[in-house]
């Protein structure tokens, strides 16, 4: 990994760290989140994967307007690196 490579990655790594926070605090059903990235393909290969206890809490969270605030959270964080369209960068998943 370059040096510009790790510097992307922790920027992002800060901002998903506050996003994970608030949502452990406010969304039920969310455990935590992670992310990856080929930086060769960087930011097409950008992907942030959040895990919540069940499938009923992820359609849940996506009815809600939370899901709005996150995705227009992530823009904001993200217009640096010039992602396009962000909610398709998102993987939702049930842990285990």
């Amino acid at each position: 990994m370059r040096k510009t490579d790790k510097e992307i990655d922790n920027q992002i790594r800060v901002l998903l760290t506050d996003v994970c926070e608030g949502l452990m605090k406010d969304v039920h059903g969310f455990l935590w989140l992670t992310h990856s990235a080929n930086y060769q393909k960087f930011p097409q290969s950008l992907l942030v994967t959040l895990v919540f206890d069940d499938q009923q809490a992820i359609e849940s969270f996506r009815a809600d307007t939370a899901y709005d605030a996150l995705v227009e959270r992530l823009e904001s964080g993200f217009g640096s690196f010039q992602v396009k369209n962000v909610a398709a960068h998102l993987v939702f998943k049930v842990e285990g």
